[in-house]
């Protein structure tokens, strides 16, 4: 688990400045020089890995037990 946390450091550096200037409107984030869609792009790539990571070390079966509750005729 250290290794994955001490990877994540700098992406989530990175994410938290991205987040900044990605919370501006299109236009103005555009105005200041930032690819816009490629940023969201990269965030929704970083959300999915962390979201991975945090499964795997909770375990696959609480996940699946989580989402066979929704998906049951009877849920």
């Amino acid at each position: 688990m250290l290794v994955p946390l001490a990877a994540a450091v700098p992406v989530l550096l990175w994410a938290g400045r991205a987040l900044d200037s990605t919370a501006l409107d299109d236009d103005v984030a555009r105005g200041i020089g930032v690819r816009v869609t490629g940023r969201r792009f990269a965030l929704a790539l970083v959300a999915v890995v962390f979201a991975a990571l945090a499964t795997s070390q909770a375990g696959a079966v609480d996940f699946v037990a989580l989402a066979a509750h929704r998906s049951s005729p009877a849920g």
